[in-house]
């Protein structure tokens, strides 16, 4: 009992704080403020240091090793995981634009893993799909809002 309310209270902590990084990101979306490196950094340690979950590992995975990452990764339910696709949707909005595909692509990525893997169909997931799916087929440097 007391194992699975520690782990109901990591899941928790960890939605928390990946719930303020991805607000500071939508409201940077909004004011069309672009991270800096210096930023970026700072995101990527708190991310790693708060749910030891490495950003830059994410990106170099493909989408059949996600399952094995997520699952090393203590903290990282369904909700967790849609709320670091959205997170990595909305840092690619910010990013510097030569860096925006990869991130939409590996948000799509992930978004697809929640609907095999977790064999749940949401309408809000599959509308964030097909948006990152025409970002991604749209011309390069036209990336439709």
């Amino acid at each position: 009992m007391q194992q699975s309310d520690y782990i109901l209270r990591e899941i928790e902590k960890i939605s928390i704080m990946l719930m303020g990084m991805l607000g500071k990101m939508v409201r940077r979306n909004k004011e069309g403020v672009e991270l800096n490196e210096d930023e970026y950094s700072a995101l990527t340690d708190q991310l790693c240091s708060e749910s030891k979950l490495d950003l830059e590992e994410i990106l170099q995975k493909s989408s059949g090793e996600f399952e094995d990452y997520f699952r090393s990764v203590k903290g990282f339910d369904e909700k967790n995981i849609e709320i670091l696709a959205d997170l990595i949707e909305s840092m690619a909005g910010v990013l510097p634009e030569e860096r925006r595909e990869q991130y939409y692509q590996k948000a799509f990525e992930i978004y697809h893993f929640l609907d095999i893997s977790f064999k749940t169909f949401s309408f809000e997931r599959m509308g964030k799909k097909q948006k990152l799916e025409d970002k991604l087929n749209s011309p390069q440097g036209e990336f439709p809002l």
